[in-house]
C-alpha cells in the first residue's frame, strides 16, 4: 500500500489529467443517457416501387430412373395434325405430328430439275461449242467479276464496322475495370477474411478464382487499350481484325472475372445469412452493379461475335467470288476449246451431285411425319395445329419413364402446381448441385396415408447429372405464380390487410435511406389499400398506392432504458484506412427483383 501511495505522489500530474477526463466523459455519458430516456417515436420509411413477385411452394420425394429426348424439326415448318397428347404412352415408330410438307416437297421437286439440267449439261457438253455459248461464258464471266468488287466493298465495310464495335463495347469494358479496380484487392481479402472461419477451403477458392481472372481480365483489356491507340480504320486489314478479335476475347474474360466476383460475393452472403450475421447493404448495391456491367458485356459480346461472323463471312465471299472468277474464266476458255473428256468427266460428277441432293430432299419430305424413336411418355408437347416451328428448336419431349423426380404435395399446395410450372431442385446426397425442371405431370386423385392426403408430381430435369442416382432424396421448389412490373410494399408496412400507414408531411429525400428512423410532425395518414399477390417478403398493390409513394414500414418505440453504444467492425469500405459512406436502401429480398 505504501509503494502504491508513494506511486501516486511521483506521478500526481499525470492522476489529476485522468482524474479530469474521466469527470468530463462521464458527464457526456450521463448527458447522452438522459437524451435517450427522453426519447421520441422515430419512423422507418421507404418509396413505394415496382419489381416481380413470385411465389413457390414445396415438396420432396425421391428419383427414379428417367431418360428424354428433344425432337426438332430438320426446318422451319406449321404443324398440320398431332395426333398425341401429353403424358401419352407411344411406341417406337408410332405417329405423333405431321408437318407441313409443302416446302419439303418443293425442295424435292428442284432437285429433281437440278438433276434433270446436269443431265442437259452432260449433253451439251458432248456437242461442239456455238457463238451463243461463248457470248453466255463471256457474260457470266464479267458478273462474276463484279461480284468479286462486290465481296471486296463488303469486306472493307465489315472491317469499318468491327471498328466501330470494338470502340462501343470497349465503353463498358472500361466501366466494368474501374468498378472492380475500386478497392477490388480489399474487397478480395475482406470477403475471404470474413468467411474463412466458417469455411476456410471454398472461402480461399472463391477468393483466388476471382482474384486470377481479374489479373487475366486486366491483361486482357491493357492489351485491347493499347490496340484501341494504334488501330483505326485505315489501318491494315490484319491489324483491324486483331482489334476485333482481340475485343472479343477481352469482353469474355472480364465478364467471367465480374461473375467469378460475384460467386465470391454470393458465397460471403451464403455463409453470414446461414449464421444469422447481418450483412450490409452495399453488398447488394455491389451485386447489382456487377450483374448490370454482366449484362452489358455480354450485349457486346454478342456484337462482337456478330461483327467476326460478318467478316469471316466477307472474307469467305471473297474466296468463293475468286473461285466464282477463275470457274467462269476456265469455262470461257472450255467454251472456246473443243470439249474434251475432263469436261465430260466433270458433268459426270454433277450428275452425282444432285443425285445426292435429290436424296437428302426426299429425307427431309419423309421427316415431316414425326414418329416416335423409342417407347416412352410425352412429357411436353409445345405444338398444336397450325403453330409454326423453328429449324432445331425442341418442340416435342419424351421421356422413359426412369430418371424423373416423383415428389409428394400436401393437398393445399397442389391446387396451385399446374403442368409446365417451373421448378428448383436440390439433393441431399450432392449438397452443391441445384437442377431446375418443370412439372410433367400430378395426380388427380390423392394418396391416403394415416388419414393425409398428398398428391404426387412427376418432374422432368431441364439437364441431367451423371452423380445423380435413382432412389436418390430430392427436394422441389415450384414456382406458382410469378407477376412482373407491379408495385410492391414490404409486408411489414401493411397493416391488418387493409391499410398502410403514410407521413402527413414533406420527406427529405434521403429519408429512405435512414435505417435509425426519422422523427415525423404530424400524425401519419392510414392510407387504404386492396392487396393482390402476396409472399413472405412482399404483397402487391392493386389499388391505394402510386410507384414513388413514402410509407411506414416499422415504427421505432422511444425506449425508457439505459442506452447502449455498440462498436462495429470495420464495413466492407473501412478497410485499410478508405472509408465510405455506406448509407442506403435496406437490402432487398431475395424475392423482389426490382426494376
Amino acid at each position: 500500500m505504501q509503494k502504491i501511495i508513494e506511486f501516486l505522489k511521483k506521478r500526481k500530474m499525470i492522476v489529476g489529467v485522468a482524474i479530469v477526463v474521466l469527470a468530463i466523459a462521464g458527464y457526456f455519458s450521463i448527458k447522452a443517457i438522459k437524451g435517450n430516456a427522453a426519447g421520441v417515436t422515430k419512423y422507418v420509411v421507404a418509396k413505394v416501387e415496382k419489381g416481380t413477385l413470385i411465389t413457390s411452394v414445396t415438396g420432396s420425394g425421391q428419383v427414379s430412373a428417367s431418360d428424354q429426348v428433344d425432337i426438332k424439326p430438320t426446318s422451319a415448318s406449321e404443324v398440320t395434325s398431332v395426333s398425341v397428347k401429353k403424358g401419352q404412352e407411344v411406341k417406337t415408330g408410332d405417329f405423333l405430328v405431321q408437318l407441313d410438307s409443302q416446302d419439303s416437297a418443293s425442295a424435292v421437286a428442284d432437285a429433281e430439275v437440278n438433276l434433270e439440267n446436269a443431265k442437259l449439261e452432260l449433253e451439251k457438253a458432248n456437242q461442239p461449242s456455238d457463238e451463243l455459248s461463248i457470248l453466255q461464258a463471256e457474260n457470266s464471266l464479267e458478273q462474276a467479276k463484279q461480284n468479286r468488287e462486290n465481296a471486296s466493298s463488303d469486306l472493307t465495310k465489315s472491317y469499318t464496322d468491327g471498328i466501330g464495335s470494338a470502340n462501343k463495347v470497349f465503353l463498358d469494358l472500361t466501366e466494368a475495370m474501374q468498378a472492380m479496380n475500386q478497392n477490388n484487392l480489399l474487397n478480395f481479402n475482406y470477403y475471404y477474411d470474413v468467411t474463412k472461419s466458417y469455411d476456410s477451403g471454398k472461402a480461399l477458392y472463391y477468393k483466388n478464382t476471382a482474384q486470377n481472372s481479374y489479373q487475366t481480365a486486366l491483361k486482357l483489356y491493357n492489351e485491347t487499350l493499347s490496340d484501341l491507340g494504334t488501330t483505326s480504320r485505315s489501318s491494315s486489314a490484319e491489324e483491324m481484325e486483331t482489334l476485333i478479335n482481340n475485343s472479343y476475347s477481352a469482353s469474355v474474360k472480364i465478364a467471367e472475372s465480374l461473375k467469378n466476383y460475384i460467386n465470391l460475393i454470393q458465397f460471403y452472403k451464403n455463409i453470414l445469412s446461414s449464421h444469422n450475421v447481418s450483412i450490409d447493404s452495399a453488398v447488394d448495391r455491389q451485386l447489382t452493379t456487377f450483374s448490370s456491367d454482366v449484362t452489358k458485356i455480354n450485349n457486346g459480346i454478342s456484337e462482337l461475335s456478330l461483327a467476326k461472323q460478318k467478316l469471316q463471312s466477307s472474307k469467305n465471299a471473297i474466296i468463293n467470288a475468286d473461285s466464282q472468277v477463275l470457274e467462269k474464266q476456265a469455262a470461257l476458255d472450255k467454251a472456246k476449246e473443243p470439249v474434251d473428256e475432263i469436261e465430260i468427266k466433270t458433268k459426270q460428277n454433277n450428275i452425282k451431285q444432285r443425285e445426292n441432293a435429290l436424296i437428302d430432299a426426299q429425307k427431309k419430305l419423309a421427316d415431316c411425319n414425326v414418329k416416335a424413336p423409342f417407347d416412352g411418355i410425352v412429357a411436353t408437347i409445345d405444338a398444336k395445329v397450325g403453330d409454326s416451328v423453328s429449324q432445331n428448336a425442341s418442340f416435342i419431349t419424351l421421356i422413359t419413364k426412369d430418371r424423373i423426380a416423383d415428389i409428394s404435395l400436401n393437398e393445399v399446395d397442389s391446387v396451385k402446381v399446374k403442368a409446365d410450372q417451373k421448378v428448383t431442385l436440390t439433393f441431399d446426397a450432392i449438397s452443391d448441385l441445384t437442377l431446375t425442371g418443370k412439372i410433367a405431370e400430378i395426380d388427380s386423385i390423392a394418396t391416403t396415408t394415416q388419414n393425409v392426403a398428398s398428391y404426387n408430381a412427376k418432374i422432368v430435369f431441364d439437364t441431367q447429372d451423371e452423380r445423380i442416382k435413382p432412389g436418390m432424396s430430392v427436394s422441389a421448389s415450384i414456382i406458382t405464380d410469378s407477376k412482373a412490373d407491379v408495385l410492391l410494399v414490404p409486408v411489414s408496412a401493411v397493416k391488418n390487410s387493409l391499410y398502410v400507414e403514410m407521413p402527413d408531411e414533406d420527406i427529405a429525400p434521403n429519408a429512405t435511406s435512414q435505417n435509425s428512423g426519422i422523427i415525423l410532425k404530424k400524425e401519419l395518414i392510414q392510407q387504404q389499400i386492396t392487396i393482390g399477390l402476396s409472399n413472405d417478403s412482399y404483397s402487391e398493390i392493386t389499388d391505394g398506392l402510386k410507384e414513388g409513394d413514402i410509407i411506414i414500414t416499422r415504427t421505432i418505440a422511444p425506449t425508457t432504458t439505459k442506452a447502449t453504444t455498440t462498436t462495429s467492425g470495420n464495413s466492407l469500405f473501412q478497410m485499410g484506412g478508405n472509408q465510405k459512406n455506406m448509407g442506403g436502401n435496406n437490402l432487398r429480398s431475395s424475392q423482389m427483383q426490382r426494376d
